[in-house]
């Protein structure tokens, strides 16, 4: 009941769950029944756990910040690979885009390096990598 009442809450990993349910007290054989059933219920499914959570924070957030937000939340490196494989590179450099976009009107930016060097940083720690954020920043600008 309490696995079901966490998931009614929001999705989780399988490896979120167990340790929720872990902290809670239940024992090893009790946790593995649940997230067993669960799983079998298709209630309980990282493959679309990650999928979900992409789908919900791409236009925010780069590959490398999601494959580690994923990483902790216990999804296997193969499922996130794969997900990430699947990415629509686009859907990336508008998300960097419109963060290199919301600098330009709060600091003086009259060429791309300028961007680069202000919003760059920024953008590199969301995640994105070095070639998005050159293209994101260029993109703001003309």
């Amino acid at each position: 009941m309490t696995a079901v009442r966490l998931l009614g809450l929001r999705a989780h990993s399988v490896n979120e769950l167990e340790r929720k349910l872990r902290r809670r007290g239940f024992a090893e054989a009790e946790v593995a029944a649940a997230v067993a059933r669960l799983t079998d219920q298709r209630h309980l499914d990282d493959a679309e756990f990650a999928h979900s959570l992409m789908a919900r924070r791409s236009g925010r957030r780069g590959g490398a910040a999601m494959a580690a937000e994923l990483g902790a939340k216990g999804v296997s490196r193969a499922t996130v690979e794969q997900l990430l494989a699947g990415r629509d590179p686009e859907i990336e450099i508008a998300g960097a885009e419109r963060f290199a976009r919301g600098w330009l009107g709060r600091v003086k930016v009259g060429s791309v390096q300028s961007l680069l060097e202000f919003a760059g940083p920024r953008l590199l720690r969301r995640g994105y990598s070095p070639a998005v954020v050159r293209e994101a920043c260029r993109r703001a600008v003309n």
